[in-house]
């Protein structure tokens, strides 16, 4: 529990004897519930404000539902791999590896003689020159160039490729297919950088709560000025609860406060009157209401302006409004 100033006043830890009792001195504070591990889930608001008046019995209610929360479980992300895109750039010196020689003159040697490195011959070309699709490599190019490789078949004679062996339309396709590929990652890639930089969006007041918003401070934006003996409805929503309302006076008499609740707001929404002068010190009021049509005849000790507060213990009511009047006598 905390004073208005932010200190520490009290705390206390439950041992099932509950309900239990601060003494404090007239003041507003703030209670503050830490949920224990196995009753993880709240049924209540976990903070509360209260105002406490001499003489007056203030109460703060908790409520927690049994149950653990979740604990993280590490989940593995895949990372593609982003490979550069392949081009065709054809070779004109054929590569010789160990395992095999390619011999663009053509030879009278129809088999290959069998050794302990075997050699392969191609069979005659129809040009004597080496072209591009007479180009035959046996490693793998590591610059992705798309080469022909001869594959051994049952027997150890290895054609020449033909002259269709130039790339056709089947390689282009497979080309642009990879390239959409690893296309999409980039995307992906930007977004992820950009979404940080994204301002994080503030909660607007619900437009629709009623027509007196914002009033959801006292010291800052109370509604007015109210008109002696006029009912004025509005809605204690969700994500709104609390309503400010101002009046001012031009003498000392007394005040009539009358507020009228819907069911589902009664015993759960709190109201003070404070003088402008003093928004710290509550001049009349109680909390929680605890009849649907409550009135209060407070005291006036000056003129000026006062401020009428309601506010819930975290009830709510997005229907049925509740009615204010402030007779000023």
């Amino acid at each position: 529990m905390t004073n208005l100033s932010g200190a520490l006043v009290a705390t206390r830890t439950t041992d099932a004897t509950e309900p239990y009792c601060f003494f404090l001195e007239p003041g507003v504070y703030t209670v503050t519930e830490k949920n224990p591990v196995d009753y993880a889930y709240s049924t209540t608001a976990d903070v509360l404000n209260r105002t406490v008046v001499a003489g007056i019995n203030v109460d703060a209610y908790f409520g927690d539902r049994a149950g653990a929360l979740p604990t993280a479980t590490p989940t593995r992300t895949a990372t593609e791999t982003v490979s550069p895109t392949p081009t065709r750039t054809p070779t004109r010196t054929p590569t010789c590896t160990a395992t095999g020689t390619v011999s663009p003159t053509p030879t009278h040697t129809p088999t290959p003689t069998k050794t302990a490195t075997e050699t392969i011959s191609p069979t005659p070309t129809r040009t004597s020159t080496p072209t591009k699709t007479a180009t035959a490599t046996l490693t793998p190019v590591t610059t992705n160039t798309p080469t022909w490789t001869p594959t051994r078949t049952s027997t150890p004679t290895i054609s020449s490729p033909a002259p269709t062996s130039t790339p056709t339309a089947t390689s282009t396709a497979t080309l642009t297919q990879g390239s959409l590929h690893i296309y999409l990652p980039v995307v992906m890639k930007r977004w992820s950088v950009w979404v940080p930089d994204t301002p994080t969006p503030t909660r607007t007041p619900t437009l629709w709560c009623d027509l007196y918003e914002p009033n959801d401070d006292r010291r800052v934006n109370p509604w007015g000025p109210l008109q002696s003996g006029q009912p004025y409805q509005a809605k204690l929503c969700a994500g709104d609860a609390e309503d400010n309302y101002y009046f001012t006076v031009g003498t000392t008499n007394p005040v009539q406060i009358r507020l009228q609740l819907p069911g589902s707001l009664v015993n759960h929404t709190s109201i003070w009157l404070y003088a402008q002068s003093n928004l710290d010190q509550t001049i009349c009021g109680t909390g929680p209401v605890t009849t649907p049509d409550y009135t209060a005849q407070c005291p006036i000790s000056q003129t000026g302006r006062y401020i009428i507060r309601l506010y819930t213990d975290g009830a709510s009511d997005n229907v049925n409004p509740y009615t204010l009047r402030a007779i000023l006598q």
